[in-house]
């Protein structure tokens, strides 16, 4: 889906007001992250993928035809680069929160592993059938097979 502008004018506006959206959107997922909250960003997953292909298809559209932008009021123009910008910034701040949310739940995962890993039982020797106390394995046992029925 991309934007139904009747002009480059009415297209960087539109691409001002999308790129509030998104930077709206994530601030509020940013502080979610910050207060250690991240099951909650499930909320706005949906409007910001929609809204994020919008701005994504729009930005290749643009940077293939620049016409689709030009005889645009200057000033809107410029509207536009600071709102990209601080959209970027707010990116960057996400995926750096996003990046310690993993570590912390890989770290806790690995922890909760290495406690279960302490509890089991070390082997303190070896034997002929592996470890001291492992159970012994079953023998093969041969099977016969009757054919009368």
């Amino acid at each position: 889906m991309a934007l139904a502008a009747y002009n480059p004018t009415d297209r960087v506006e539109q691409l001002i007001l999308l790129t509030e959206r998104l930077s709206g959107i994530m601030d509020e997922e940013n502080a979610v992250l910050a207060d250690r909250r991240p099951r909650e960003l499930e909320q706005y997953a949906k409007e910001k993928s929609r809204l994020a292909a919008i701005y994504a298809q729009e930005i290749r559209a643009i940077a293939r035809d620049k016409s689709l932008v030009a005889g645009a009021p200057p000033e809107l123009t410029e509207r536009l680069k600071t709102f990209t910008k601080k959209f970027e910034s707010r990116a960057e701040a996400q995926k750096a929160l996003l990046s310690r949310a993993r570590r912390v739940t890989e770290g806790a995962i690995k922890a909760i592993g290495d406690e279960i890993a302490a509890r089991q039982p070390k082997p303190s020797a070896y034997g002929v059938r592996g470890p001291a106390g492992a159970p012994a394995m079953a023998r093969p046992q041969a099977v016969a097979l009757n054919q009368v029925v």
